[in-house]
């Protein structure tokens, strides 16, 4: 088991001309590897549209040795590079196995995936499926998307890109942080709050969709569309109702704390939080939706 693991999924080429393919295009063994010296590293690259000609070229030019097996290897055997040229299912166990040698063998991972699916929902569905005991050395030693949701197809810039890493090296996965820890990571980085403004937006906005359309169905009587692991099929509206403000004020604590928070906007969740059973459900809803715009 190496050190460092990188995973490209999608991270065919760009140009088959080896004198237009510059640092932004390469996914293949993407420039923030570069950064990681004195560990070993292992490459694994999947696509079905990988091209053999054009391969040998790329890792000739960056010095590799190509073995018997297939794999490319650096001279001083540190960094190893495998070309896979098939699909691999991000649904199936072989990502979570991933996760759990790298546990296993306290090594790191970073899994990056290039074909416009989004890696955050995946990253934590499967962070949820680990002890408690096994969550904090996921969140600092394994990273799914080094762009924390901003560009994941296949036109990402590399050089803009890179995984966040606090003074011991270890990696900030606000994607899988609780309220309170991501409370306390805002101010350590411009960047990540940045970063976390986009996403808690982005969740706000899934937030307000999906329960707001359970609430609505579950007055109607009606079966709920979206799937909750805060209530059943069956639950109540002011079940629902409870989850989706519960859930909207935590973003609201991170938005405030990241001076994002109008006052305008807090006196309209205040408002809503109390009559949402007493006007019209759809007009309810575009109220809030403005927390988000």
């Amino acid at each position: 088991m190496r050190d460092y693991t990188y995973i490209g999924i999608g991270s065919k080429n760009r140009t088959d001309k080896l004198e237009d393919f510059t640092v932004d295009m390469d996914q293949i063994i993407p420039c923030f590897l570069n950064e990681i010296k004195d560990r070993t590293i292992r490459i694994i690259n999947f696509d079905p549209q990988f091209e053999n000609n054009f391969l040998d070229k790329y890792f000739v030019s960056k010095g590799f040795d190509k073995q018997e097996d297939g794999v490319w290897m650096t001279p001083d055997n540190r960094i190893e590079a495998l070309i896979i040229p098939r699909q691999v299912d991000t649904d199936s166990a072989f990502l979570r196995d991933m996760i759990s040698v790298t546990i296993k063998h306290n090594k790191k991972l970073v899994v990056q995936m290039y074909t416009g699916r989004e890696l955050s929902p995946i990253f934590r569905n499967l962070y949820f499926k680990f002890l408690d005991s096994e969550k904090q050395y996921i969140r600092e030693n394994v990273l799914f998307d080094i762009t924390y949701g901003e560009e994941g197809h296949c036109l990402t810039p590399m050089s803009q890109h890179s995984p966040m890493l606090d003074p011991n090296g270890n990696f900030y996965n606000f994607i899988l942080y609780n309220e309170e820890q991501m409370l306390e990571s805002i101010g350590l980085l411009p960047k990540m709050d940045r970063l976390i403004e986009a996403y808690v937006m982005k969740k706000l906005s899934k937030i307000l969709n999906e329960n707001h359309v359970n609430y609505r169905k579950s007055v109607r009587g009606e079966p709920l569309l979206f799937d909750s692991v805060h209530y059943g099929i069956f639950a109540k509206p002011e079940k629902i109702m409870g989850v989706l403000l519960r859930e909207t004020k935590e973003v609201l604590n991170i938005l405030a704390k990241l001076g994002s928070l109008s006052k305008e906007k807090q006196d309209l969740f205040n408002e809503c939080s109390k009559n949402y059973n007493e006007v019209d459900m759809y007009r309810w809803y575009s109220d809030m939706t403005k927390l988000y715009k």
